[in-house]
C-alpha cells in the first residue's frame, strides 16, 4: 500500500490503515510526506520508485490531479492496462469542465 500526505498528523485513517496493513499477510505500507518523518520517504508518491508486478492492479483515491494526472499516467507508463486502474476521485466534480 502507498500511502501520500502532507504531514503524519493530517494522515486520515492513519490507525486503521497501518493495523490493515500489519493483518494483510504479504502486505507492505511505503509512506510519503511533504514533510518527512523516520520511516518515510520525502516528497510527493511516484510509481517510478515502485516495484510493480507485472499483474498489478491498482486502486486510487486522492484529488484529480494527484489520480489523473500523476499517478495514473506513471502506472500506464509503466505498462499497467487502464482496465486494471480503479479509483475515486476526492474534491468537486470538475472532470468533464477540464
Amino acid at each position: 500500500m502507498l500511502v501520500a500526505e502532507s504531514t503524519l498528523d493530517a494522515w486520515a485513517l492513519r490507525s486503521q490503515v497501518t493495523d490493515d496493513v500489519k493483518r494483510l499477510e504479504g502486505a507492505e505500507l511505503q509512506l510519503w510526506l511533504e514533510q518527512p518523518v523516520a520511516g518515510a520517504r520525502a516528497g510527493f508518491v511516484s510509481l517510478r520508485e515502485v516495484d510493480l508486478p507485472a499483474d498489478a492492479a491498482l486502486y486510487l483515491c486522492g484529488p484529480l490531479p494527484f489520480i489523473m494526472k500523476n499517478i495514473r499516467n506513471e502506472a500506464i507508463n509503466a505498462g499497467i492496462p487502464a482496465t486494471r486502474i480503479q479509483y475515486a476521485v476526492f474534491g468537486p466534480d470538475i472532470w468533464l469542465a477540464n
